[in-house]
């Protein structure tokens, strides 16, 4: 169920920043590119913020993009949240 919204930010994130990021999932995860992305795009209808969150890290990556991950979701907010892991390479 989409929630309806007065913040500018997020229907800017939902019209026009999520298909660009949809692309760059997909090309990330199609090349095994270790990524974090974080947008605060408003507030619900409680006054807390609103989050759209990715990520994606592969096994023997750096532990930046995980400590990103921790640090971007360190306090309760209301966000959506795109993770990958990727398998090891054969």
């Amino acid at each position: 169920m989409e929630r309806e919204t007065n913040d500018p930010r997020e229907v800017i994130y939902d019209q026009t920043l999520y298909p660009l990021i949809a692309r760059i999932q997909g090309i990330c995860k199609e090349h095994k590119i270790a990524h974090v992305l974080s947008f605060e795009i408003g507030k619900d209808d409680d006054g807390n913020e609103v989050r759209v969150n990715s990520g994606m890290w592969n096994p023997g990556d750096s532990q930046t993009i995980a400590k990103a991950i921790d640090l971007i979701t360190e306090k309760p907010v209301t966000f959506g949240l795109t993770i990958y892991k990727t398998p090891p390479a054969p």
